[in-house]
């Protein structure tokens, strides 16, 4: 963020307004807070519910951060087909704070996010996650649970890379 208006005014070099342009950390998180996020949710919940309101159906892909430096976060990322430009489309929905870390700590809270956004948990056409017990555990797992509530669903155990 501290290297856009260096980048811009030397990749537009002939421009008298990219020579002016002035955006640093804070202007560039607030432009991204305020202005940014609150569009990317707009065409989400477009792509959700599409013009009719009808709920599409979604596939998700969630992990865990593990860094114990940090708070523990789970990544929520839905898979969906956009009617606008008619391929699967791969989205970060949210990064959510964890709290507990049992599968129904984490059931409920990738549930509940999922709710805040409008997307209910019988949307799930399919899930993925990293092969641990607590996610695919035969039984009392957040697989079996979205099992129970949705039969159809596909499970299945996704291949994380983790970049240090």
């Amino acid at each position: 963020m501290d290297h856009l208006s260096t980048i811009i005014s030397r990749t537009f070099k002939d421009s008298a307004i990219a020579s002016e342009f002035s955006c640093k950390r804070t202007k560039t998180a607030a432009i991204t807070y305020t202005v940014l996020s609150k569009e990317f949710k707009t065409q989400l919940r477009k792509s959700l519910h599409g013009e009719n309101g009808d709920a599409r159906p979604v596939s998700i892909i969630i992990d865990e951060t593990t860094d114990k430096g940090t708070t523990k976060c789970m990544a929520i990322v839905i898979e969906l087909f956009d009617e606008e430009t008619k391929k699967v489309d791969t989205r970060l929905l949210n990064l959510v704070p964890v709290q507990g870390e049992t599968a129904a700590d984490l059931f409920e809270l990738m549930k509940t996010d999922l709710a805040k956004h409008d997307v209910q948990i019988t949307q799930l056409v399919g899930f993925a996650a990293d092969m641990t017990n607590i996610i695919f555990g035969e039984h009392n797992s957040i697989a079996s649970r979205i099992k129970e509530e949705i039969p159809i669903v596909c499970p299945s155990n996704a291949r994380v890379i983790h970049v240090h």
